[in-house]
């Protein structure tokens, strides 16, 4: 209560006065701004500390760069994609719409994290879809040729009448096989596609794959039993396409941001989200001790983050780095009941990890 600010030793209750005045006296010359305003300004005026180009013009929202980012890299593949390729790009997503969510989510303040990691040596769309070709095309001569034998065999035990003889396949009889390779036939004469309805890739698994085999013998199948062998060369190629099918996208994810950086170095550039990252990604590498770090201490001494629930990655290191870390004033005011703007970026893990660095002061009465 206010009040107990005037209780204690006259010298204590005179010193409480002092800064309660100067602190309403100096109100009006306290900095308030965004984050992005706060941001613009550091790399303004300690551009040399913060390793950043002078005279950069601020670009507003980047869609005009990120549609022509996504046109160069649609172009290319679909100039080149033959008629056949077509519904096998799609089914992989390298559609225009999920391209444009990927520049999206990989040019914002925070960059994600992308998994798998192919490096560098990431196929293209079309080669996947080529080196995929080759590998259906040499499952299916061998289903046609030398695998013929071993459908014959499951083909045979399909037909067994259970009251006479045991099956090795327990539980398909002939109309349930034939279903199943009338299936896998179809998902060959389409190109193999992953994602389509009943004859893509995902779906054959359910009946092809060696899982599949191990639940419908019941694990207790005779190692020499030689319908085995189409499960075991259906379960490799699924594995095949299965990583193949991810390579193009992630690969794309992980060059965009750069090609997209390098666009905005060309045309001396800077956007509102990379004033952000560009302040946040200076100061992780220097540390709280770094040059950068101690300028801006030096200019503020303390710290009030409003709407701490709808805060980033990038705005939670920036804070963290000048301040928390140096053990400075920093104080964040949030409710993550109220977080919801995770469309822009907002993280509710950043106000979680804040809140698991401070002291907690809780409101227990809404006063709207």
């Amino acid at each position: 209560a206010v009040s107990s600010l005037l209780e204690g030793a006259p010298a204590d209750v005179a010193a409480r006065r002092e800064r309660i005045e100067a602190s309403l006296r100096d109100f009006d010359t306290a900095a308030i701004s965004t984050i992005h305003g706060f941001c613009q300004r550091m790399l303004e005026q300690l551009a040399f500390a913060a390793n950043q180009e002078p005279a950069l013009d601020v670009m507003g929202e980047p869609g005009a760069l990120r549609e022509q980012l996504l046109a160069d890299t649609w172009a290319w593949v679909y100039a080149d994609a033959r008629p056949e390729e077509l519904s096998l790009l799609a089914d992989m997503g390298w559609t225009a719409e999920n391209l444009a969510k990927l520049v999206k989510a990989m040019t914002g303040p925070v960059e994600p994290l992308v998994r798998p990691a192919f490096g560098a040596g990431a196929r293209g769309p079309l080669a996947v879809v080529r080196a995929w070709a080759a590998e259906l095309r040499a499952f299916e001569e061998w289903l046609d040729g030398p695998g013929a034998a071993a459908l014959a065999c499951l083909a045979e035990d399909a037909a067994k009448d259970t009251a006479k003889t045991k099956k090795v396949v327990a539980g398909i009889a002939t109309k349930t096989f034939e279903a199943n390779v009338e299936n896998l036939r179809d998902f060959i004469d389409r190109g193999g596609p992953r994602n389509a309805a009943k004859i893509g890739g995902a779906a054959v698994e359910k009946a092809w794959s060696l899982a599949a085999w191990e639940k419908a013998t019941k694990g207790q199948a005779p190692a020499d039993f030689a319908g085995r062998e189409v499960y075991e060369r259906f379960d490799a190629l699924s594995a095949v396409q299965g990583s193949a099918w991810s390579e193009p996208l992630v690969g794309f994810a992980a060059a965009v941001r750069e090609r997209f950086l390098a666009e905005l170095a060309r045309r001396g550039l800077l956007t509102y989200d990379g004033m952000l990252s560009n302040l946040a990604e200076r100061l992780e590498a220097e540390g709280s001790g770094g040059i950068l770090a101690r300028a801006i201490r030096e200019r503020y001494e303390a710290a009030i983050v409003d709407e701490f629930q709808d805060t980033d990655g990038a705005q939670w290191r920036i804070v963290k780095e000048v301040f928390v870390e140096a053990g400075k004033p920093f104080f964040a005011v949030g409710d993550p009941k109220q977080s919801i703007y995770s469309f822009r970026g907002a993280d509710i893990d950043v106000y979680l990890q804040a809140a698991a660095r401070c002291e907690l002061h809780r409101l227990p009465t809404n006063f709207r």
